[in-house]
């Protein structure tokens, strides 16, 4: 099959498209998750955007996430094995919500972010430069952890309703993990208002151990990325230095 000059260039675009999207493909997954947790539940609230965007947005981090990783690595045959897995899952979630999908769909995604997440941290800490792909990716892991323990909370209530004390007007069950965004980023970030309160133990413990890692991830983070800079700059004081040295040297020998 000939293709006309138009089909050439419109497959041509499409490339570039996709090329474009591959090379910026840290702030495409940044992008969609700072949609989901802070303008996508409002906007479904009010109307705007139907219930199906949450299967539709999450299935966009999926694919994002997907492209963030070298297939040769483990880590990448892994992430692509979880994300096609997920995505039929997601379909099954929205069009026959039962009790299997309720467990599956969270764990699914929790499995692939802790992976995604570990690649990420993975290419932060063992960076020996401050480029802007290191400090998106430490964006994106703090936004990860988020979303991780919003999947989990989110599991235990459908699974234990009650596990959570929740404000009114209540919301309808299965609750999705854009509902308990809100309460995760406010315990990651050690806010608290107290308008949902965690019953269970088992509620009560990850509650507990999100808070800690609020804490502490930042300090861990910024005390990187301050090693990092003290270490480039200390190479480059060093060269500098390397190369006055022979300079030095030449003057030194002119006077005598």
């Amino acid at each position: 099959m000939v293709l006309g000059t138009r089909q050439k260039a419109e497959l041509s675009r499409a490339r570039l498209a996709i090329r474009r999207a591959y090379k910026h493909r840290l702030i495409t997954l940044l992008a969609l998750e700072v949609f989901v947790i802070f303008a996508l539940a409002p906007l479904i609230d009010l109307g705007v955007l139907p219930h199906t965007a949450l299967g539709v947005t999450f299935t966009m981090i999926l694919v994002a996430g997907m492209l963030m990783l070298d297939l040769r690595s483990w880590t990448g045959r892994l992430l692509i094995l979880l994300g096609v897995t997920l995505i039929p899952v997601q379909v099954w979630r929205y069009v026959r919500p039962g009790e299997l999908v309720l467990v599956i769909h969270p764990l699914g995604l929790i499995a692939f972010l802790l992976v995604l997440s570990w690649a990420l941290a993975s290419e932060v800490f063992r960076s020996e430069r401050i480029k802007v792909d290191e400090v998106l990716g430490g964006v994106v892991l703090y936004l990860n952890i988020g979303l991780t323990f919003a999947l989990a909370y989110t599991l235990i209530e459908n699974m234990v309703p009650g596990a959570f004390l929740l404000p009114p007007p209540l919301p309808s069950y299965p609750l999705h993990p854009a509902y308990f965004s809100y309460f995760s980023f406010v315990t990651l970030t050690t806010v608290g208002y107290g308008d949902i309160t965690p019953v269970e133990a088992i509620a009560r413990s990850l509650a507990t151990l999100e808070a800690a890692l609020g804490q502490l991830y930042p300090a861990i983070i910024l005390a990187r990325l301050v090693s990092i800079e003290v270490s480039q700059r200390d190479q480059k004081l060093r060269s500098k230095h390397r190369e006055q040295m022979p300079q030095d040297g030449g003057r030194a020998a002119g006077d005598r």
